[in-house]
């Protein structure tokens, strides 16, 4: 696996148990990940039968770090118990701090990334993912 099939595949199989919505390229709607198979590159989803698609023919659609509202801000501090400290020129970047924090606290912060669908592996500015649509993520955000 490339490091960028590696990268994307990590990021996939982490946001999955949230309703991680994917285009698969070369077809017209948004499917929602339902398995993963771990022994190679392959995502499953399932319409009318089950088919599985490699890693590389997905996009994730994901909320940019900018895409984050003062509220949700105050949210990942509140649950991580830490000053989180967000350098809004170089949000695309991923550039966020957790003041003080310990590795718990970052792993939470991970957590709620990955249910809120943001990217903080910088993957749409890479091409492996898509911004994800307005509303795409109301009923399965936590």
């Amino acid at each position: 696996m490339t490091p960028e099939e590696k990268l994307l595949f990590y990021d996939v199989c982490a946001r999955a148990p949230h309703g991680l919505k994917v285009k698969i390229i070369d077809h017209e709607d948004v499917q929602t990940i339902l398995t993963i198979n771990t022994n190679k590159p392959r995502v499953c989803f399932s319409t009318e039968n089950w088919h599985a698609v490699y890693i590389f023919d997905i996009l994730p659609y994901l909320r940019p770090m900018s895409s984050l509202t003062d509220e949700e801000i105050g949210e990942l501090s509140e649950i991580t118990h830490s000053n989180i400290a967000f350098n809004r020129e170089d949000m695309e970047n991923s550039m966020c701090l957790l003041d003080g924090a310990s590795i718990k606290n970052n792993a939470l912060a991970i957590d709620w990334f990955n249910a809120n669908h943001i990217d903080y592996h910088g993957l749409i500015p890479k091409g492996l993912a898509l911004v994800a649509l307005e509303g795409m993520y109301k009923n399965t955000e936590q």
